[in-house]
């Protein structure tokens, strides 16, 4: 069977140190599998690699060498609306300086701030009604 997320000997390095960290920071080579099922989870200090990890498996960065994969196919090949489709990450926190949200005129009317344009969102859609028959 295959697994559901494959890294076979991936590495990674930072172009250059980080000035928090004052070092280069990179991955020498990691391999690990997670079945379909199975509840993984990523501990370790700050500086650790953990949000790297979650972009080498989000390909907002790209490793070095080897390879990750999602049920078999390499993350490579996957056009971007396909690996949206796949993966999701939720971020603890969102970044302020990205996305502000503020209500405007009429009820349900949201004003969104994307990069510095403003666009007006849809209105927020009424759940427990979608589910009634």
């Amino acid at each position: 069977m295959t697994s559901l997320v494959e890294l076979d000997d991936v590495a990674f390095v930072y172009a250059k140190a980080a000035e928090s960290r004052g070092r280069v920071f990179g991955f020498p080579g990691l391999s690990f599998a997670i079945e379909r099922g199975e509840i993984f989870g990523v501990i370790g200090p700050n500086s650790a690699g953990k949000t790297s990890l979650l972009r080498l498996l989000t390909r907002v960065l790209v490793p070095h060498r080897g390879e990750v994969r999602l049920d078999g196919r390499p993350l490579g090949t996957l056009r971007p609306w396909e690996l949206a489709r796949e993966v999701a990450v939720v971020p603890q926190e969102a970044p302020e300086t990205t996305l502000g949200l503020q209500r405007q005129g009429s009820p349900g009317a949201v004003m969104t701030q994307f990069r510095g344009e403003h666009v007006t969102a849809p209105p927020p859609l009424d759940l427990p009604a979608l589910f009634t028959p």
